[in-house]
């Protein structure tokens, strides 16, 4: 929460909300009236709509509706900050609570679980993640749930399709792009299913009726699930667009003349996602170099099967995104789209903890990587990386490091210290209010930490910026030392 900008960080967010709004105004998530006439893509009928997963919009609702019941003027304001402050940090904090009871269930002491969370938390991009607006916390939260359920539906109790279930209707309704990945897990649920009913032979196929009923009673109840929310996803896309098929996404890529995929592109773009200096995997999240220690100390057991279904998911996913002609999520930071599925290797992360690998300095550099993520907006080397191709065609690609947050992130970040320090005052952003890339990064927002505390002394001199700052690495620390504490008291 104290890391937050204190809005939507990108415009994804922002077109949720929008949604949300004209939803509450009767206009069906018509987005000209709250976005202006080119805000989202135009539906069948002329009005203009989001092209992104509903859910997001759904969570807003409420975080919407009594601001703007109990104060109208300022309600507006209030909610933002509230989604801003409270709903996405409390989403992805849950998240996180969920995966420790999930390490638990596996067997970890609190220690290891404790451990594991806490180096998911702050030592990945999931940090960054968890406080943007962007759906990647949401996602996360809908693999942990699929996790819960292949947990129990390998101890041999049925309840974990309906876990199973519930996390594929999250994701789906989240982003709709995760449908391979879905379809990965989906295979897994499958197969763990079948091997808690120890279907291993001809004969136990033919008495898989006799086999599964116990299983029944909660398959039901799980496939309606699933069906209610695909139906609801289906007509609510016939709705915008009629096409039951048709999510937005389409009718975008068709209006700017892009091709959806290229999967020519694809092993260059997996190399990128991987290791280039613009969103390499292996330079926003060093963390990840631990899992290679797997080599030498195999995993058994559950837990292994959880990680190659796992290590499937991330292929899939690696495959999927890096065919995607938007491979690079945008104007975001690191591997977008990976970033989500990093929960799904905390059992092989809590397994090598349990063995005593640690790699502390590994972890230190991680985690310094990420307290650089979120001091400065996430797009920031985007705009400069769009600068700079406009003033010379071709001059950054994802391999020049002169371009990319490898080389600019933590000079910016020494940058806007001492902007913050010196009280250096910059133009300010008005939100709805076009602005060029070069304005853009000549604005307060890109020239000083993107804390919300900094911001608003920024913005409003109420409290001076350095103060600000001070109150805030007070409390990092603070919340740094607890944690430490908590874990030395935890038992083995």
């Amino acid at each position: 929460m104290i890391t937050s900008s204190g809005s939507f960080e990108v415009s994804e967010g922002l077109q949720r909300y929008q949604t949300t709004v004209s939803w509450i105004r009767g206009s069906g998530g018509d987005l000209r009236e709250v976005g202006g006439p080119t805000a989202g893509v135009i539906g069948s009928d002329g009005r203009r709509f989001s092209f992104y997963g509903p859910l997001q919009s759904v969570v807003m609702l409420p975080v919407v509706i009594v601001p703007q019941a109990i104060a109208p003027p300022a309600g507006d304001k209030i909610a933002k900050l509230t989604m801003a402050l409270v709903v996405t940090p409390a989403l992805s904090a849950f998240t996180l609570v969920l995966l420790f009871a999930l390490l638990r269930r596996l067997q970890f002491s609190p220690k290891i679980a404790l451990l594991t969370t806490a180096v998911l938390a702050l030592c990945t991009p999931l940090w960054h993640y968890s406080r943007t607006g962007q759906e990647e916390n949401l996602i996360a939260l809908a693999w942990v749930v699929i996790m819960h359920g292949l947990l129990r539906i390998h101890s041999n109790d049925p309840r974990g399709l309906l876990w199973a279930a519930a996390g594929a209707t999250i994701a789906v309704a989240t982003r709709w792009s995760v449908a391979p990945v879905l379809a990965a897990l989906g295979v897994a649920v499958l197969a763990e299913w079948v091997y808690a009913a120890r279907i291993t032979t001809l004969a136990d196929w033919m008495q898989v009726g006799r086999r599964m009923r116990r299983w029944r009673r909660y398959l039901g109840p799980s496939v309606l699930l699933l069906g209610i929310v695909a139906s609801l996803l289906l007509t609510y896309n016939w709705y915008r667009f009629e096409d039951p098929l048709e999510t937005g996404y389409g009718i975008f890529f068709r209006e700017s003349h892009i091709p959806f995929f290229v999967p020519d592109d694809a092993p260059r773009n997996a190399a990128a996602l991987l290791v280039s200096p613009h969103r390499g995997l292996l330079w926003f999240c060093p963390a990840i170099l631990m899992l290679g220690w797997l080599v030498k100390a195999p995993l058994d057991g559950f837990v292994r099967r959880l990680t190659w279904y796992a290590l499937a998911a991330w292929c899939t996913s690696l495959l999927f995104f890096a065919s995607y002609s938007s491979w690079d999520g945008g104007f975001a930071w690191g591997p977008r789209f990976l970033v989500s599925d990093l929960v799904l290797l905390a059992p092989a992360f809590a397994s090598l903890f349990a063995r005593g690998v640690r790699f502390y300095p590994l972890l230190a550099v991680s985690g310094f990587v990420q307290l650089l993520s979120v001091m400065e907006s996430s797009s920031a080397e985007n705009y400069r990386f769009s600068v700079m191709n406009a003033a010379q065609p071709g001059a950054c690609t994802p391999w020049v490091c002169g371009c990319t947050p490898v080389c600019l992130r933590l000079p910016w970040v020494l940058r806007s210290l001492a902007s913050v320090w010196n009280g250096t005052t910059f133009p300010m952003l008005d939100e709805g209010r076009p602005a060029t890339n070069v304005e853009v990064l000549a604005s307060s927002d890109y020239n000083t930490v993107y804390w919300w505390l900094v911001r608003i002394g920024a913005r409003t001199h109420v409290v001076s910026p350095r103060l600000a700052l001070f109150v805030s690495v007070l409390v990092l620390c603070g919340a740094l030392v607890y944690l430490v504490r908590i874990y030395r008291q935890a038992e083995e």
